[in-house]
This record gives C-alpha cells, structure tokens and sequence, in this order.
C-alpha cells in the first residue's frame, strides 16, 4: 500500500571533464615583486621600487673621467641621463647605441598604451641628448648594457636585461650584473665593431635621421671574443647556450621574455625534455608564444610566469664552473638571426645566487601555464586567455543548477524521474563541478478536469463500486484522470485505471 507522496527532491553530482587549452593560471595572493630583493652579493641586482641598480650606475658615470658607452633598445629620462647629462659639460665623451629608427620613422609596434608613452619618452630624450652624445642606431639593436672609462684601468661596466627606462628600471622583472675586466674588453671592442660597422644611422638633425660616415681606414676588424657572447660573432649566443644545455646534467632553470619554435635552442629544448629532464621555465604570459609553451608542457616543461618579466637567462643545477649564462635577447629566431645582443657566462658565485632566485621562484610566481588540461584537475581561481584577445576568467569550484519542480509520470514511479538537462557553454567552461537539483511531485487532477458520472458497462462489481461511491473520475479535453486517495488498495485502483485508459492521479 502506497502512503507516502511528498515531493522529492533530488540531485546529481557532474564532474566537468570539459579540457582547456593554452591558458594561465593568476594567483593574487602571491606578492612576488615584494619578495625579490633589489641587491644580491656579489654584483647582482634586480629592478625595484627603491631603483638601487640605477643609482648605482648613476653614481659611477658621475665619476667618469673619459667615456661612457651606452646600449639600450628604449631610453627614457632616469638618474642615468641625469649624470649623462652632467657629464658632457666636462667634456666626458658619451657614446649612444639604440634603436631610435623604429621610434622615429613609426616602424616599431606598440602594444599598449603605455608602450606608446614610453616611445614618446625615448624621441624626446635623444633630442635633449642630441649635439650632447654620438647617438647610433640601427632597428636590430637590441643589448642593454653600460661601459664607464672602458679604456682605463678603472673602468667598470654593467649588463642588464631592462631598458633604461623608468618602468622598466623599477617595475618589470630585470637583473643587472657588473662585469669583470676580461668581460668589459670583450664587450667593448664588439661595441667599436657595432658602432662604425652595423649602425644605420646617426642622429644629427632633430628630426632625422643621417647615414652612418665610414669607418677610419684600418679600423678594428670583427672583434674576436672570449668573455660574452654574442649573435653572429665567433663567440655566437646560440651555440653557446646550445653548448650549456647539451654538456650539462642537471636541472634546467630557464628565464626569458619571449620563445619561438624556430630555432636550434627550443628544439633542443624539446628533446631533453621528451628525454626525461626536468626543465622549468619562466617567461611573460603573451598570446605570440602559446603555441611554443603548449609544446614545451606537453612534452613535461614546468612553466610559469609573471605579466612583467624581462629577465634572460639559462642556468643549470649542477655544481661545475660556466653553469650559467645572462644575455639580453630572447630564445627566438630573431634574436638569434638578426639581433645584436649580448650575454655572459656568470661566474660560480653568481650562478649560485641566480640559481636559488630561481629555484624560489617555483613558489613564488604567481602565474601558471597550462597546455591542454582537464577543467576538474586545475585550481579554483582567475585564468587569462586569448581568443583572441587577453581576456580574464575565473573557474570556480562548483555552481548549482536548479532545473524547477516536475510532476512524475505515474504515482507508481515519480520519485524515480530524471530530466533532460544541458550544461550551458558558460557553466562548462567555468566550473569544476555542477550540482544538479529538481524537484518531483506525484500527478494531481489538473484543477479544471470536469466530472464524469457515466460508468461504464463492461466494469466488474468491484470496479463498478469504485466508480459509484466516489467521484473519482474526471475529464479534461479527451484525456481521463482517475483519483487515488490515500489509505486506498493501489492495486485495485491501478488496474481499474488500466481498464478504463484513464491517468492515476491524487487530488
């Protein structure tokens, strides 16, 4: 005997197998720049509020007594110009390689609004600088670096992965290192090279650019390095990092701006991950380089990132002598190819150093690459992508879904009834879980059914009885309904509504 017909409610736990592709995980909670100290012994230093590294420098070109050498991809007025510019009134030489055409002839490509300014910045210094310095440029110059009275016995000199500017020497991810003697020679002979012979042009009038003059007669010819390296030279940038990886054992620490797939590095990259070891990468979250971090991961990379990392290098974890290398450009063909950068190998001390900054910051960045990964296995919280602009959403872990109240089928079976549902494009590609809630009532007499009191004729007495001391059976449109109350023998009732086609219902 049936007695219980309350509602019932009911729900189904989803798990959401639906993968994403190329996305990266944002845990705010982590303040990583805050962390990162702006000075570590011996000579090395990280960009900061505090701006330690560019007064540093500031103060030794304050002291020069003969020259000062200057590479950087973007200028902008800092405490550096500032000592430059006190400099030249005695009679300090000042020397200037950058990449002013792309600024002034509208070739370079900004890529936000900010960029824009900074492009503004570097045009209006080189014409305060101009008439005041030798300013060299050439669209592929692309080193950072400083060179103070390269040519005495007290000169001192600086590589740095940020542009003098002033977001870049105090917001963004940038290490600066000072060289050793052997490192200065070097770095200054390739730049005497650089500026008579790869120059483009030369800024003499405000609002131009003029053609390089030729080189004195019996200048230096390709200088031949030993200490840094650089693309193109007998010292070449990608062999050596090629070198580092291939003659090495241990963990790989990776630290880079932008990475393509077109080039000899990345590939041996892929081949030692899909060898088995264990390489961790850091870079800056940018659609151009999915598609290359995408490989990386799926053959084991670990990569995370940070939205103003500029940092380069690639150090491995092994206790040997020339275990890691600085260098300005990126782990792209161009770099490689076209662009005059420069690197150093780092000395046992400062290998040591970077390599504990690095291997801090699996923890600290806050920023995680995911290749192809199902949404149930990744964290709670924001994710960029690009589709194909940035764009920021968050996965949470679960979200309810009620589907309302339904009325069963029969009396019988009601509390067994399952809806069709779908999970909305939204909801699957948010969530981790989904909660599934309906509600089930047992069929009532529809509330304007009319009464029937006709009984048929081919009923047995039981039946027939049924039919004539209660009213029971109803009407609505040509569908029949017949009243079960409770306490009653539902078999009974069942069959009798079999026999006359009507629908069991309670009132």
């Amino acid at each position: 005997m049936l007695t219980d017909f309350s509602t019932v409610e009911k729900k189904e736990i989803v798990k959401n197998n639906h993968v994403l592709e190329k996305i990266w995980h944002i845990e705010e909670d982590k303040e990583f720049k805050e962390l990162c100290q702006e000075f570590y012994k011996p000579n090395i230093w990280f960009a900061g509020k505090k701006r330690i590294f560019e007064k540093i420098i500031a103060k030794h070109i304050e002291r020069a007594k003969d020259s000062v050498i200057i590479c950087s991809f973007l200028l902008e007025q800092t405490e550096i110009f500032d000592a430059i510019l006190k400099i030249v009134k005695n009679s300090v030489r000042v020397y200037i390689i950058t990449a002013s055409e792309n600024q002034l002839e509208k070739l370079y490509q900004v890529e936000s609004e900010k960029e824009d300014k900074r492009v503004a910045a570097h045009k209006l210094l080189i014409k305060n600088l101009r008439k005041k310095c030798l300013i060299r440029s050439a669209p592929n110059f692309h080193a950072k670096y400083i060179l103070i009275d390269p040519k005495l016995n007290s000169g001192i000199g600086f590589i740095t992965s940020a542009n003098l500017t002033n977001h870049a020497l105090s917001n963004n991810i940038e290490m600066g290192i000072q060289l050793n003697e052997e490192q200065i020679s070097d770095l200054f002979n390739s730049f005497c090279y650089t500026f008579w012979y790869e120059s483009k042009h030369e800024y003499l009038r405000e609002a131009s650019l003029s053609a390089v003059r030729t080189a004195p007669i019996g200048f230096i010819n390709k200088p031949d390095l030993s200490h840094i390296i650089c693309p193109k030279s007998n010292n070449d940038f990608e062999l050596n990092l090629k070198r580092l990886i291939e003659n090495s054992h241990g963990d790989i620490y990776i630290s880079t701006y932008s990475i393509d797939s077109n080039n000899s590095v990345f590939k041996i990259i892929l081949n030692q991950l899909k060898n088995g070891r264990k390489i961790y990468i850091y870079v800056r979250p940018r659609k151009k380089d999915l598609d290359s971090l995408l490989e990386l991961e799926q053959a084991g990379a670990i990569i995370q990132g940070h939205p103003s990392l500029h940092f380069k290098c690639i150090l491995i974890d092994e206790d040997t002598d020339k275990n890691g290398i600085i260098f300005t450009g990126n782990l792209t063909k161009e770099s490689f190819e076209s662009s005059y950068d420069v690197g150093i190998f780092l000395n046992s001390q400062q290998s040591k150093t970077t390599l504990e900054i690095l291997k801090s910051w699996r923890q600290l960045m806050p920023a995680f690459f995911f290749g192809k990964v199902n949404i149930s296995k990744i964290p709670i919280g924001k994710y960029w992508e690009w589709t194909p602009k940035k764009t920021e959403f968050e996965i949470k872990k679960l979200v309810v879904q009620d589907l309302g109240t339904f009325e069963g089928e029969t009396i019988e079976s009601y509390q067994s009834f399952k809806p069709n549902y779908e999970i909305s494009n939204e909801i699957r590609d948010n969530v981790k879980e989904i909660h599934i809630l309906w509600r089930v009532t047992p069929p009532i007499l529809p509330k304007d059914a009319k009464l029937v009191t006709d009984i048929p004729n081919n009923l047995s007495k039981k039946h027939k009885h049924l039919l004539e001391n209660e009213k029971r059976l109803y009407r609505k449109n040509k569908k029949k309904y017949l009243l079960f109350k409770r306490g009653e023998n539902y078999k009974l009732i069942r069959d009798l509504s079999e026999i006359i086609g009507a629908k069991l219902v309670l009132e």
